[in-house]
């Protein structure tokens, strides 16, 4: 093989437009180990850059949900209507997390009613008004959201024409394609579901599938307080919220604000060895906010 024709055929094999068949039938046995070698060693990079490229994006992600987690604690003690609470739920996440629509369904008298709902191509998130048959519904075990209401497990579906759960529905207001559902849980108590969708098929990923799951706790805790509050100034209006639990969320929050900005930045800059052990921490913040608030409720 002439000295041309070989640094050519190099070329082809770092451009990753020569398969591994094709080597094979390189007459000369020298020549044909060294492309080989080359050949390799080029995949080797490019699976080590794939996996590189996954691991930052699955940190990203969980910085956006970190940053989630916190403005939903900021949110805490404003009392509001549930319904709002799920349109503001929606409307943080919609910020932050990447799918195209969201949406957040509550019991009501037997079934699971839409009360809140986020389209990417509004950025906005909306309360759903209307009543009877002008507001979309599920039975419980009816579609996915029925089921993951009925069971109370979180579902992840890649394609839902594949998938039996899935029930299309003439009122369908937008196009899905592959979905995750989350139960919102309280202790025994089911709070609502919690959807997220896009119109292409296998858009989400089980790493995805585990940050909606804890998005979904944070959004369960916050709908649960909600209702506390507003059922403390119901009962108490003259004194609304006890200030001192307030107070001190709003202090361990505004802390941990810095440190996922400097995550962010870490992230922006690419992969610092030092962002693993960051984010455990802001983790462990996390798990003790919500303990806090807990014991506060108990």
């Amino acid at each position: 093989m002439e000295n041309s024709e070989l640094i050519h055929l190099i070329r082809q094999v770092l451009d990753n437009k020569v398969s591994k068949s094709e080597l094979a039938l390189i007459a000369d046995k020298e020549t044909r180990l060294l492309v080989q070698k080359i050949y390799f060693m080029g995949m080797e990079k490019r699976i080590a850059y794939s996996s590189l490229n996954d691991l930052r994006i699955n940190y990203d992600k969980m910085v956006n949900a970190l940053s989630c987690s916190i403005r939903l604690l900021q949110l805490y003690d404003h009392p509001m209507p549930l319904a709002d609470a799920c349109q503001c739920a929606l409307q943080v996440i919609g910020r932050e997390m990447d799918f195209q629509n969201g949406s957040i369904f509550l019991p009501d008298q037997g079934r699971l009613r839409l009360v809140a709902t986020y389209r990417r191509e509004d950025r906005v998130a909306k309360a759903v008004e209307g009543s009877g048959d002008e507001v979309p519904t599920f039975a419980f075990g009816e579609g996915v959201t029925g089921w993951v209401a009925q069971y109370r497990e979180i579902a992840f579906v890649t394609d839902v024409e594949k998938d039996k759960r899935f029930a299309p529905r003439r009122d369908a207001r937008v196009m899905v394609g592959s979905l995750v559902s989350v139960p919102l849980i309280s202790g025994d108590e089911l709070l609502g579901a919690m959807n997220f969708s896009h119109p292409n098929t296998s858009y989400f990923s089980e790493g995805d599938m585990r940050i909606f799951h804890v998005l979904g706790e944070f959004v369960s805790y916050f709908l649960d307080h909600t209702y506390y509050i507003n059922q403390l100034i119901e009962s108490h209006p003259a004194n609304l919220v006890p200030n001192g639990m307030a107070d001190a969320v709003e202090q361990r929050v505004n802390s941990l604000i810095p440190r996922v900005q400097r995550a962010s930045a870490h992230i922006n800059a690419g992969i610092d060895p030092e962002l693993g052990d960051d984010i455990q921490s802001l983790l462990e913040e996390i798990v003790e906010l919500r303990q806090m608030l807990k014991r506060d409720k108990g």
